[in-house]
């Protein structure tokens, strides 16, 4: 049972979600006069937008002039207006005039704008102008903005704006806005983004005694806090994400409980909280927020609210292993999907299917069963889908990367070896869209999926050319974002590379891999305890690793401390009811007994091992996974094949013949590592209960499963597994030898035996022991046959 490395990735994904609601404030207490006709004048002359436009609509205005007293005289003057710059603009009609800034706002979202114009007009030339702009993700709004279209007009609109320290703030929500939307584009503009905020610090200094209202000086915190967040995001500057969280706290202070404002603040604190690794908070901050929003008034605003509200579930439930709260979050998520229009919500509707792919995801790590990956794989391709052609790049990469994931872990599960090139083909694809856009902290996440696949794909295929890859994917990481930038990403990055440095060791018994890896592991402990302490996964692997190290060095005390390690990891994966993670620890726990009790020459240990993986067949019957019953069944035959070499019982020969037979009929493995195994398996236990009966038929079929697997081990340069092969030959010959008194049997056991000695010179004594007495004693019998 492989295990997937999604866990270590997972949470990072919620953070680079596409959908992202920074809340653009609604600048309009332009209270002072303007003259609306010099105005009219100069927006006619404007130069059109390039390309596009936004969904508009221009609300009756106030008017005391008797001849217009409804105001539509002004009204009809502005959409004629907006008609000839925009000729494709959809004008929509709005039934009654806005009150004052929230009540645009509550028009804006009833009716589903992009921009709302209103006002009042006091005399025939004079009058008070406000715009009013949607949640800058509006899918239409966002293309407009980005093509800045509306920057041409604003910049019009402004020159009339006399109040000099108003006009400073709405330039910088004019500029401050148009930089957020083009964040969600392919190529934030980052050096603009941060030299706004310095500039904003400046700017608030100086204008914040200046007598403006209390509400436009809180909307410029709101889109400073906006700014902060996508640098935050796009660099992972911890600084820039505490600030944020910092404003937003203060805004959600300093509103009144009654203010339609407070769920804007609510939302921003709770998306500051879940960048800053605050799920929980965030949760606390999403819930308080769809309190007070009314969806019938807000109802753009309440669907927003609840995707981060489900997302955040996720979140915290993969922080804390706990599931509960996993399908909490997938079930507002799937709530939410129902209630999206995939026409006119696409960006919107994408981003839940990608949010409820990535959930399913982390469910089905912890789940012995296909369907949560299914599922999620589902989920992921509609995204993708409807996604080409119509968002950008970088949305699309953000799709594929998460998708990656699921070919890997469903190529694992059904040993299916296209979808395993397909999650390496996906991943890459990502990584190269991130490298041209020169996004580096979400080229990092990519190529941790990168990396994921494509030691998915070498593990499989034995191939490490692949598992090579890997490493050199993530020591690019490395170079890319250095430790000091980000410890949270290095240690991730860490532990990925000691997962990596433990697979090469299986495969090439290299001592030098493993110390490596061990080293990585207990830096990331060192540098980060909270990582380690209540993570099953770290001791797991730290155990694996340190059986491996016992088994080089015959320091059996080692052996010990990886028990320590197994028994850990399967009391914090069961605290977590994390059912995978309960059964590889378990494997764990008796690989370690196994490896312990055949070095020591203890049945004890090997029957312990034995009971404890009967344990895990019995849970993966139960679960009906015929493949992995198949490895399982292979583990067993290996401990059987190390008990038959000591005093057995005829209690011990019955079971181990019971296991062959129903390894012999279980579905084979598909991957050519795992059949090799699977006939190295089977030649011991065929080996061991022929050796016990003097069967020589039996004794000649283990031979030839060893010559089956040999080919493979050959073919991929294997010297330990080869070596491992032809000790088992050695005895089997030297069986066979002792048994017809052959001659030429017994100088291939020698030969057997003496290329086990030169394979294993850099290995503790204990290693060696086995071959060195075979051997002797076949070179004893060969010279006794010769001198009789």
């Amino acid at each position: 049972m492989k295990r997937n490395n999604i866990r270590k990735i997972f949470i990072l994904g919620f953070v680079f979600s596409l959908f992202l609601v920074i809340q653009t404030p609604a600048f309009a207490s332009l209270s002072t006069l303007i003259n609306v006709g010099k105005l009219i004048e100069d927006l006619a002359t404007a130069p059109p937008p390039a390309v596009g436009a936004p969904l508009f609509a221009v609300a009756p205005f106030h008017t005391n002039d008797p001849s217009d007293p409804s105001g539509s005289k002004i009204q009809k003057q502005v959409e004629d207006l907006l008609k000839t710059i925009w000729p494709d603009a959809v004008i929509k009609k709005v039934p009654r005039p806005a009150l004052d800034a929230q009540d645009a706002q509550k028009l804006l979202e009833q009716l589903g704008l992009d921009w709302l114009l209103w006002g009042t007009q006091e005399e025939k030339t004079t009058g008070s102008l406000h715009w009013t702009y949607g949640i800058c993700f509006s899918d239409r709004y966002k293309g407009f903005i980005k093509k800045l279209g509306f920057g041409d007009i604003a910049e019009i609109l402004l020159k009339h704006v006399p109040d000099p320290d108003l006009t400073k703030l709405l330039k910088f929500s004019l500029k401050g806005s148009t930089l957020l939307v083009q964040a969600t584009s392919d190529k934030p503009q980052l050096e603009q983004i941060r030299a706004e905020i310095e500039e904003s610090d400046e700017l608030f200094d100086s204008v914040q005694n200046s007598g403006l209202d209390a509400s436009d000086l809180q909307n410029f915190k709101q889109e400073q806090a906006g700014l902060l967040m996508i640098y935050g995001l796009e660099t992972g500057d911890l600084q820039s994400k505490r600030r944020a969280k910092k404003i937003f706290k203060e805004l959600v202070e300093e509103v009144d409980a009654k203010s339609e404002k407070k769920h804007e603040y609510e939302m921003g604190l709770g998306m500051a909280e879940m960048q800053l690794g605050e799920p929980v908070e965030a949760v606390e901050a999403f819930e308080k927020a769809l309190a007070i929003i009314d969806p019938n008034l807000y109802p753009v605003a309440w669907l927003d609210n609840r995707v981060q509200l489900g997302t955040a579930r996720v979140a915290v439930g993969t922080m804390l292993s706990d599931y509960d709260d996993i399908q909490k979050g997938v079930q507002e998520l799937e709530e939410v999907l129902t209630k999206l229009d995939k026409k006119t919500q696409l960006l919107r509707w994408v981003s839940v299917q990608n949010s409820l792919g990535l959930a399913y995801q982390i469910l089905g790590s912890s789940d012995t069963k296909d369907k949560y990956f299914q599922l999620s794989l589902d989920h992921l391709l509609e995204a993708l889908r409807a996604a080409k052609g119509v968002l950008g790049l970088g949305d699309i990469a953000t799709i594929e990367t998460n998708l990656s994931s699921d070919y890997s872990s469903l190529g694992q599960r059904q040993r299916n070896v296209d979808y395993l090139n397909q999650a390496v083909v996906t991943a890459r694809g990502a990584v190269e869209t991130y490298r041209t856009l020169k996004n580096d902290l979400k080229l990092v996440f990519a190529m941790f999926h990168l990396s994921a696949a494509q030691s998915s794909l070498g593990e499989a295929l034995d191939d490490m050319s692949s598992l090579r890859q890997a490493k050199a994917t993530l020591e690019d990481c490395q170079r890319i974002l250095p430790a000091d930038e980000n410890k949270s990403l290095w240690a991730t990055n860490q532990m990925l590379l000691s997962e990596l440095d433990k697979t090469i060791t299986e495969k090439t018994f290299d001592p030098a891999a493993l110390k490596e890896g061990l080293d990585r592991a207990q830096a990331v402990k060192a540098a980060i305890p909270e990582m380690a302490e209540k993570n099953p996964d770290y001791y797991l692997l730290e155990g694996e690793m340190l059986c491996l190290k016992g088994l080089f060095s015959c320091d059996l005390g080692i052996f010990q401390q990886a028990l320590t390690d197994s028994e850990t990891s399967q009391d914090l994966a069961s605290q977590q009811k994390n059912t995978v993670l309960v059964l590889q620890t378990k494997m764990l726990k008796a690989g370690v007994l196994d490896t312990w009790g055949y070095l020591t020459k203890d049945p004890k240990r090997l029957h312990d091992s034995i009971t404890l993986s009967e344990s895990v067949l019995d849970d993966l019957t139960k679960e009906g996974d015929s493949i992995e019953q198949c490895s399982m069944l292979s583990m067993l035959c290996d401990t059987y094949g190390d008990l038959l070499e000591m005093e057995t019982t005829p209690q011990d020969l019955t079971d181990a013949g019971q296991i062959l037979e129903r390894f012999k009929v279980c579905k084979k493995a598909e991957f050519p590592g795992e059949a090799a195994s699977h006939l190295k398996c089977e030649a011991e236990v065929t080996y061991g209960l022929a050796a016990h009966g003097g069967d020589l038929e039996k004794l000649n079929r283990a031979l030839e499963l060893c010559r089956e697997a040999s080919v493979f081990y050959r073919q991929k340069g294997y010297t330990t597994e080869e070596a491992i092969i032809q000790q088992l030959v050695g005895r089997i010959d030297l069986t066979i030898g002792e048994k017809t008194k052959k001659p030429e049997t017994l100088r291939q056991a020698i030969a057997a035996f003496t290329n086990v000695e030169e394979a294993f010179k850099g290995y503790g004594p204990c290693v060696r022991t086995d071959s060195e007495e075979g051997l002797q004693k076949a070179k004893s019998l060969l010279n006794e046959n010769a001198s009789k």
